[in-house]
């Protein structure tokens, strides 16, 4: 069913994105999920921060999602609203039957107000119909040539873990075409998400990920995502964690300087003067700080060098947070580490960077076991994981200078390594015989034969090729077929191999092919 690109909030977001372009900024999309219970305008820090920067700057495009379990007027649990329209509507009868009928995630909580609001507070139902919406707006606005380039993520609890699994889901959906910031208040999964895949992984096109963690809470329901628990796939991700001292899981929505560093991270992702008041010196000295019950073996603490410096604010922004929350930080010594800019590998298709990530998840879920088995300290996820891991994203040419200050990352941190060599070389190699090819349209030989393709966007073309890349397409198309569209395969490495060896032929013979795409 298509996206409702007539309601006026669709209309709202679609001419903000558009007035951000004309005015030759980036178009940047702000999306906010409370906490399980919570309502869309309830006062949550990032709720605030937003709100503060939307009286300033009106002309910004939000979305104001209601949480899950909650109850009110004109409340629709998200596991009954329609995901093809940005309006306030149920989800019709109907289509909740037939959903229930074929099994579909989130069904059954659907099909009334009571199962809606207890399948919301115990099981956190909504969440993927949250997600589901999300994509096809950002479906519809890229329809409409209007996707956002950068998509801001925040929320707190449940709300937050809803931010985790639909940046997946943009990865998966827009690949490197839409960069994410995520902005968390202690994000907790809930009981029996624990260690869900899309939870706990932050996809590659994450350029800020900022999360503040409540060490007071000691509720066995409330065990929070913290950095023991989640898995970065991007060495040029700027992390910034801490602890809010002398908060639980309540306490810490309350938290004036959460809401000050949120809107200072606001002002700088959109490359607006990010200045706030001082209202303290720094918090604490997060080493200092130290969890109670569930939380006595977690990590809060955590920050890596600085790499948005295309965007001046954005850097300040990620600096005045810093200085608010740790007792003694340096921003110049932080500042004067070899300057990175953040990029994300391009892999091709959404199977691709669904298999990408599922296969990162997988080796670093062995790898937590193995340290689980050997070892009785397992407070760090990070510490378990080895740099010399086979898989390493910094070792690909794209970042052949992107990993991180050692000095500069504390104990706990080490990022997930993913090895794309032999994929990306492979469509380097792909796309240059590509172009090649539609660079002589009208070439003659002695016989010469058409050859068709498509191109990136899918459109046919022809025109001719070598007998030697025609038989280095037949190994990639081999290569794709074993690979099953899984960029961390060894069939990418293996048909590498064959591939530079063979030998490259300088005459023009003009060879016959298919779809070579």
């Amino acid at each position: 069913m298509p996206f409702d690109k007539q309601g006026s909030n669709y209309k709202d977001v679609s001419e903000k994105l558009q007035k951000m372009e004309k005015a030759g900024k980036p178009k940047i999309l702000s999306i906010h999920f409370p906490g399980t219970g919570g309502r869309a305008n309830d006062g949550f820090p990032t709720y605030k921060a937003i709100k503060h920067f939307v009286q300033k700057y009106p002309d910004t495009p939000v979305i104001f999602l209601e949480g899950v379990g909650s109850v009110g007027n004109n409340y629709i649990p998200p596991v009954m609203a329609d995901v093809d329209s940005l309006e306030n509507t149920v989800k019709p009868l109907k289509k909740r039957f037939w959903s229930a009928g074929v099994s579909e995630p989130e069904a059954w909580p659907a099909l009334g107000l009571a199962p809606a609001l207890v399948g919301g507070i115990v099981l956190g139902s909504g969440k993927q119909a949250h997600v589901k919406r999300m994509i096809n707006l950002l479906t519809a606005l890229d329809e409409d040539g209007n996707l956002p380039q950068e998509v801001i993520l925040t929320g707190h609890s449940r709300g937050s873990i809803t931010c985790n699994e639909l940046g997946n889901a943009i990865y998966m959906h827009f690949g490197n075409r839409t960069k994410l910031h995520f902005i968390e208040t202690d994000p907790v999964s809930g009981p029996f998400h624990e260690g869900a895949l899309y939870e706990q992984i932050i996809p590659p096109n994450t350029e800020t990920f900022t999360a503040f963690y409540a060490p007071e809470e000691g509720g066995a329901l409330l065990n929070a995502n913290d950095l023991t628990k989640l898995a970065f796939t991007n060495p040029t991700t700027t992390i910034t964690a801490y602890a809010v001292p002398g908060t639980d899981h309540v306490e810490i929505t309350a938290s004036n300087p959460v809401v000050f560093a949120a809107y200072s991270l606001l002002c700088g992702i959109h490359n607006e003067n990010p200045s706030i008041r001082a209202e303290s010196s720094a918090l604490h000295n997060p080493e200092d700080i130290v969890g109670k019950g569930v939380r006595a073996k977690s990590s809060f603490y955590h920050r890596t060098p600085v790499y948005c410096e295309s965007k001046a604010n954005l850097t300040t922004a990620v600096h005045n947070v810093r200085k608010l929350f740790e007792t003694g930080y340096d921003s110049e010594k932080s500042i004067n580490i070899e300057k990175i800019e953040y990029s994300c590998p391009e892999v091709g298709t959404n199977k691709q960077r669904q298999a990408l990530l599922e296969g990162v998840y997988k080796d670093l879920k062995e790898k937590m076991k193995k340290e689980s088995n050997s070892s009785s300290n397992v407070n760090s996820f990070f510490a378990s994981l080895s740099p010399s891991s086979s898989y390493s994203l910094s070792s690909m040419p794209f970042f052949s200078k992107t990993k991180p200050n050692e000095k500069a990352v504390n104990s706990h941190f080490i990022n997930a390594n993913i090895n794309l060599d032999s994929f990306t070389e492979i469509k380097s190699i792909q796309r240059q015989i590509l172009i090649e090819a539609a660079a002589n349209p009208l070439k003659q030989g002695s016989t010469p034969e058409k050859c068709n393709f498509t191109d990136e966007r899918g459109q046919w073309k022809s025109g001719y090729i070598t007998c030697a890349q025609k038989q280095t397409l037949d190994l990639i198309r081999e290569a794709a077929k074993s690979a099953k569209d899984n960029p961390l395969s060894p069939s990418w490495g293996k048909a590498l191999k064959t591939i530079e060896s063979i030998a490259v032929s300088d005459t023009q013979k003009m060879v016959s092919g298919s779809n070579l795409s």
